[in-house]
């Protein structure tokens, strides 16, 4: 059976507008998707180097108690969480800056972050490195041979309030600042979209429906007015 041309131009731009329609569906479930993964990590980021600001403090006072305590158990309680903290900022300053997928942590960091991992003023990174080292230093020096006026305790002590945390302040602030900005960007991408459907249905009425009512109702009018004065009695 051969379509009317009517049915094949109202059919043809019905499927344009749906499919219009679609495609917005389409941007937005994968925006909104993006935007879940990217903040699942931002989140991760931000707890992270959140948690290295308290593990230095844990550091310095584990390194402070074990180096002053003249207690042997108490040295060695404190000894063995200067390790455990050691450990864990390592891993995590390597999870931030290189990725760490057990930790949800990725690799590909804003050229903001890594200037403040690797650039001057801050240098987190030679910062943090040069603080584990001492820190390791301490751990793995025979008992009893570290005190409070080693150099490495010292150093330990100086940067836990120093310029180490200053830097981890800054790159905290920084991770949080681009977590907002991104949520404020899928706002306006979902508020687009939004304005877009409407615009399109707003479209279709004027495109699809009005002039399907134009022609059906000509239609009709011509069919009336083609009727026999026979048929009208009947």
């Amino acid at each position: 059976m051969i379509k009317p041309p009517i049915i094949k131009s109202m059919t043809r731009r019905y499927v344009a507008v749906l499919g219009v329609l679609a495609g917005l569906l389409v941007v937005g479930y994968y925006a909104f998707h993006a935007l879940i993964d990217n903040q699942d990590t931002a989140a991760a980021a931000i707890n992270v180097s959140g948690r290295q600001r308290m593990l230095s403090h844990r550091v310095a006072m584990s390194t402070y108690i074990y180096t002053h305590s003249a207690d042997a158990a108490e040295r060695k309680k404190y000894r063995k969480s200067l390790a455990l903290s050691v450990s864990l900022m390592e891993r995590s300053h390597e999870g931030l800056i290189g990725g760490d997928e057990k930790m949800n942590l990725s690799a590909n960091s804003s050229p903001e972050i890594s200037a403040i991992y690797f650039s001057p003023p801050y240098e987190l990174d030679r910062k943090m490195r040069s603080f584990l080292s001492d820190a390791k230093a301490i751990v793995a020096a025979a008992a009893g041979t570290i005190g409070p006026d080693d150099p490495r305790a010292r150093r330990v002590l100086a940067a836990a309030w120093g310029p180490l945390l200053e830097a981890m302040d800054a790159v905290v602030r920084r991770y949080q600042f681009e977590s907002e900005q991104r949520v404020k960007r899928f706002d306006i991408a979902a508020d687009s979209v939004l304005v877009l459907s409407l615009l399109v249905l707003a479209l279709s009425a004027f495109v699809v429906f009005r002039p399907l009512t134009r022609r059906v109702g000509g239609r009709n009018g011509k069919s009336a007015e083609s009727r026999s004065p026979h048929q009208d009695d009947y």
